[in-house]
């Protein structure tokens, strides 16, 4: 019911909701964040949301405002390539390797100096990052890597494969899948340079733009708690609910064309986090 009072406004066919004002707010240096380029968005378990950038460091928001986590305050190299969080920790991948901050109950995070000399041992830049059973999987320039802190041992390891793009990708032969997620009944939705699929149920239903997409290159796809598919296209955002798509255009909130919604995440009160190249970060 959240999602639908807020987007009944635009909720219509895809060619009118072009022209529709959006209950977006944006989020860029004019606001605190200390570059406008973003690589990679996640949340921690008290709630705050990091935004990795591409020459500016690491931010921190908490809904009001940015803390700025780079190379002088934090030893945190400027290009953020990845991010992933456990229950106390928030890791970094960068073009120099991999950082670690400690976060602290009442927020006084900080480098989290062990650990970032056990991390050492592994050479960037970093491409990707995933926290699994206590053990950091990293996917750098050099090799794929498990640090496992139980042991305390960093050793080579294929980087854990994600199963929900693998099985996309079995079920399309031939076609190139940029990215995936399963909605709440279990079906697939697969994004790629040419347009949407779903396969569900044992059918295959592809969107583009004769039936729903005006802009059909999928740079990313996500789930959020109510079961809305979203999907992050070089133009702007498509959502589905229930059965069309409600589209947002990136031209109608700025000057700058061909940013791209590059990541996707959810706030704790169900709005949407929007990670885009040259516009910074959006709040839908």
């Amino acid at each position: 019911m959240r999602f639908l009072l807020t987007i009944l406004a635009v909720l219509v066919f895809p060619s009118c909701a072009l022209s529709q004002t959006y209950p977006f707010r944006q989020y860029g240096t004019a606001q605190g964040l200390s570059e406008n380029f973003i690589t990679a968005i996640t949340q921690d378990h008290r709630g705050f949301l990091w935004i990795g950038t591409a020459d500016n460091g690491l931010n921190r928001f908490d809904g009001t405002r940015f803390v700025i986590f780079g190379p002088m305050d934090s030893n945190i190299p400027a290009r953020i390539t990845a991010l992933a969080v456990d229950s106390s920790r928030l890791f970094a991948g960068t073009s120099e390797g991999v950082r670690c901050l400690q976060l602290d109950a009442h927020a006084l995070d900080k480098a989290d100096s062990t650990l970032n000399r056990f991390l050492a041992a592994v050479p960037g830049p970093v491409r990707n990052l995933r926290y699994l059973d206590n053990c950091l999987y990293i996917l750098a320039a050099g090799g794929s890597f498990k640090a496992d802190f139980r042991r305390r041992e960093i050793t080579p390891a294929p980087f854990p494969r994600d199963s929900i793009l693998e099985e996309s990708s079995a079920m399309l032969p031939g076609v190139k899948i940029s990215c995936a997620t399963r909605d709440m009944r279990g079906g697939l939705w697969a994004g790629s340079p040419t347009g949407l699929y779903r396969l569900a149920n044992g059918e295959c239903t592809f969107f583009d733009n004769t039936n729903g997409l005006t802009e059909t290159r999928i740079t990313s796809v996500f789930t959020d708690r109510e079961g809305s598919i979203w999907c992050g296209t070089k133009g702007g955002a498509f959502c589905l609910v229930p059965d069309r798509f409600a589209s947002f255009s990136l031209v109608d909130l700025g000057p700058k064309r061909d940013a791209g919604v590059w990541s996707l995440a959810e706030n704790p009160d169900g709005s949407i986090w929007w990670g885009t190249i040259n516009k910074g970060a959006f709040l839908l």
